[in-house]
């Protein structure tokens, strides 16, 4: 096995666990700082969450069209509310990200 590839593969896949590592800590923070600032007053409480979908070259028309037609007015529909949609670009993958929030619901 040529280790020139074998290593270029263990760093990719090393930098794709510290990716999500870092997207979590972003959602945890974000989560705190929201949670207490609506627990600091009479304000209701909003989560946010970070997604994070791989899309393909062949299908990304398709994907974004679906996103904007179906999952979005079903987001609406329950009061989420899209903060900001990005794609993410590494040599070898395109990411669709957005940031969502919304209400919680009490029980």
């Amino acid at each position: 096995m040529n280790t020139t590839f074998y290593q270029a593969t263990t760093v990719r896949a090393l930098a794709q666990k510290y990716r999500k590592l870092i997207v979590s800590i972003v959602i945890l923070t974000v989560s705190v700082i929201v949670g207490s600032l609506a627990s600091a007053g009479e304000q209701p409480k909003v989560i946010h969450q970070l997604r994070i979908y791989e899309i393909f070259n062949g299908n990304k028309k398709a994907f974004h069209d679906r996103f904007r037609d179906h999952a979005m007015r079903i987001m609406a529909k329950y009061d989420f509310k899209i903060v900001a949609t990005w794609e993410s670009q590494t040599e070898n993958r395109t990411e669709f990200v957005y940031l969502w929030n919304g209400l919680t619901r009490t029980r």
